[in-house]
C-alpha cells in the first residue's frame, strides 16, 4: 500500500496510512443461472490453479485503494505470507516508523501501532483483519486470494458449465471459483469465499496483477478494495522472526473492541 499517506486515528490514538481516493471500475459480469453439469470440473480446476497452488511463501508490495466501512482509502502495505498460517503486514508511512505491524502465526496475531504506542495481542488474525480492512481472512486464505487460488487447500466438489467459456467449480462451504477458458486453457477469473467476492485482473500464467475484493461484514459494512501486486517474490525463504514483533515496554494495550470502534484501516471515528 504505497503513495503519500495521511495520519488517522484508531480508537482515538492509532496512526493509519490511507488517503481518501476513488477509482470505480466496472464489475466483472459472472455467469448466472443453473448451467449444465460439468463432469470435468476437477481437472479444469487443477489446470487453472496449477501455478497458485505452488505458492508456499509470498512477499509482495501491495498498493491498495477502494472503500471500507464508508471510508475511501488508498495506501501501501508490505506483505509476507508463509504456509502454514504465518503472516506479516507492515503499513508504510511517508517517513519514520511503520503505521502498523500485524504479525500472525499458529492461529494467534499481534497488531502493533508504533506511532501511538498501542498493541493488541493474542487475537485471531481473522478478527484483526476484519477490524482493520473489512475482510475476515486468515493468513493462508489471504495468501490464496492474493496468489489467485481463491481459497487455501481448495478441494473441488462439483461444477457447472456456462456459455461463453465460463465454468463454476464449488470448493466447499461458501467457496467457489469461476473459471474462464482463454487461449485453450482454463484460468481462475473470480471466486467467492465466506462473505467475500474476489475478482482477478491482469492475470497471466503467474500471479494476478490486481485483485478486487468485495464484501459485506455486519460490523464493518460494505468493503471494496482494489489491490495491486508489485514486485512479488514467490517461494523465497522467510525467517520465522519475520512473524514476530517486540512490544515496546511503554506500549499500552489495545482491545479488539477499541480497534473495531476506530473503523476500517484506522480511518474511522473517535467515540
Amino acid at each position: 500500500m504505497l503513495p503519500a499517506l495521511r495520519a488517522a486515528r484508531v480508537a482515538g490514538a492509532a496512526a493509519c496510512v490511507f488517503f481518501i481516493s476513488s477509482c470505480a471500475r466496472a464489475r466483472l459480469e459472472l455467469p448466472s443461472g443453473p448451467g449444465i453439469d460439468f463432469d470435468a470440473y476437477d481437472s479444469a480446476f487443477s489446470e487453472a490453479s496449477e501455478f497458485c497452488r505452488s505458492v508456499r511463501t509470498l512477499t509482495v508490495d501491495l498498493s491498495i485503494s477502494g472503500r471500507a466501512g464508508g471510508e475511501r482509502l488508498r495506501g501501501r502495505v508490505l506483505a509476507g505470507l508463509q504456509e502454514p498460517g504465518s503472516l506479516r503486514l507492515e503499513g508504510v508511512a511517508p517517513f519514520g516508523a511503520p503505521a502498523f505491524v500485524l504479525v500472525a502465526s499458529a492461529g494467534s496475531a499481534t497488531l502493533l501501532l508504533p506511532r501511538d504506542g498501542r498493541v493488541l495481542s493474542d487475537a485471531s488474525p481473522e478478527e484483526i483483519l476484519e477490524a482493520i480492512a473489512g475482510i475476515a481472512l486468515g493468513p493462508d486464505d489471504l495468501r490464496a486470494v492474493l496468489s489467485g487460488c481463491v481459497v487455501a487447500d481448495a478441494r473441488p466438489i462439483s461444477g457447472r458449465l456456462y456459455e461463453n467459456g465460463w465454468a463454476r467449480v464449488d470448493l466447499g462451504s461458501e467457496s467457489s471459483a469461476y473459471l474462464r477458458r482463454e487461449t485453450g486453457r482454463w484460468r481462475i477469473a473470480a471466486g467467492t469465499v465466506a462473505k467475500l467476492s474476489i475478482e482477478y485482473r491482469r492475470s497471466s500464467d503467474g500471479l494476478p496483477g490486481e485483485v478486487v475484493v468485495r464484501g459485506q461484514e455486519p460490523r464493518v459494512g460494505a468493503t471494496e478494495l482494489r489491490v495491486r501486486l508489485n514486485e512479488p517474490e514467490i517461494n523465497g525463504r522467510l525467517r520465522q522472526q519475520a512473524f514476530t514483533v517486540r512490544d515496546p515496554p511503554e506500549a499500552e494495550p489495545l482491545s479488539l473492541e477499541e480497534l473495531r470502534r476506530g473503523g476500517p484501516l484506522g480511518a474511522g471515528r473517535r467515540e
